[in-house]
């Protein structure tokens, strides 16, 4: 499975109905990542960067977050 996909799987998984995301928000998410890991390697930004405990860390904390905080979680 390419890390993409399972960044998807766990990331849908992890959010489950509480947040709609398109395969569009997904695919931005994902290079949002990558990007981060990319400049973690200099800049030190973060300890997780496994694509699974990222994916729930980073991202599906912050929009199971967000949907409380407009109401829709």
């Amino acid at each position: 499975m390419s890390e993409s996909s399972e960044f998807e799987r766990v990331l849908r998984g992890y959010i489950g109905g509480a947040v709609s995301l398109s395969p569009e928000q997904i695919s931005r998410l994902f290079q949002h990542f990558e990007l981060m890991r990319h400049w973690n390697r200099r800049l030190n930004l973060t300890t997780v960067t496994d694509v699974k405990e990222a994916a729930v860390r980073h991202y599906g904390e912050s929009l199971l977050v967000a949907a409380c905080l407009a109401g829709t979680g």
